[in-house]
């Protein structure tokens, strides 16, 4: 039962993400401001991936809708993340002083 709920709850998460970002997030018409940042971290996480193939942190259990780590890895990198980090850099206080910032 908790396989089947975790293997839909995989699914379901970057569509919750982004009905949480939708009231997060202030301004959604500067998305051109993150994107590098964003394809910076996916980028990185993607070579991490490719580098640790055979030694990854987690272990997998096969499922009906996510046949192996591969892809559940993808689909997490170009779901999640940009929501995640878009949600985090547009509250970012860029106008603190620096210890509001580190803090942040």
């Amino acid at each position: 039962m908790v396989e089947v709920v975790g293997e839909y709850l995989v699914v379901v998460f970057p569509f919750i993400l982004l009905f949480v970002s939708w009231f997060v997030v202030k301004d959604w018409s500067s998305w051109r401001q993150y994107y590098p940042t964003i394809l910076f971290t996916i980028s990185v996480n993607l070579i991490c991936s490719v580098l640790t193939y055979e030694h990854s942190l987690w272990h997998f259990h096969k499922a009906l809708f996510i046949p192996n780590h591969t892809f559940i890895d993808f689909y997490m990198k170009f779901t999640s993340f940009p929501l995640l980090f878009f949600m985090y850099l547009s509250r970012y206080p860029y106008k603190s002083r620096w210890m509001m910032q580190t803090a942040y």
